[in-house]
């Protein structure tokens, strides 16, 4: 992934689009006349070739940005809420392997999309940094998943 920003603007509008065909009937490629003969019949993908075509090479490229690979996430999760049940099982399939790898190539920032590891909320921890002064006594700022009274770098 080249520019994890564009990337993320990307998939905004691949999200747009397949919600919008989420329930959509997609059977719409064959065409009978009056009296109900089949005259012509266009090929056109299915709900599963529609999801593969928009999210797939995007999983793979995004496996080297958090970013873009978390914004992958959560297009799968609205997909998954939106899409009839019948439709679900491709995108869940895709969500279930955003999960594992998102959480095994970046365990120290991969969330839930709220806020949260998988083991809770964050604690925050107050860590100095070189040129700050203090505030109320404490010296440094809040850096969430910092554990509290751990040491937080070079002393």
């Amino acid at each position: 992934m080249n520019d994890p920003a564009t990337a993320v603007e990307a998939l905004d509008r691949l999200e747009h689009l397949l919600v919008r065909l989420a329930g959509r009937d997609l059977a719409v490629g064959r065409f009978h006349d009056s009296a109900g003969r089949l005259r012509v019949s266009v090929p056109v993908p299915d709900w599963d070739r529609y999801v593969r075509t928009a999210v797939d090479d995007v999983l793979f490229a995004a496996t080297g940005s958090p970013m873009a690979l978390r914004r992958t996430r959560d297009l799968l999760r609205v997909l998954a809420e939106r899409a009839p049940d019948g439709r679900r099982a491709v995108v869940l399939d895709r969500l279930r392997w955003v999960e594992r790898t998102g959480g095994e190539a970046y365990p120290l920032v991969w969330t839930d999309g709220a806020g949260r590891d998988r083991a809770g909320p964050p604690e925050r921890a107050r860590v100095a940094l070189p040129g700050e002064g203090t505030e109320n006594g404490r010296a440094g700022r809040d850096l969430p998943g910092a554990v509290p009274g751990a040491r937080q770098g070079p002393r």
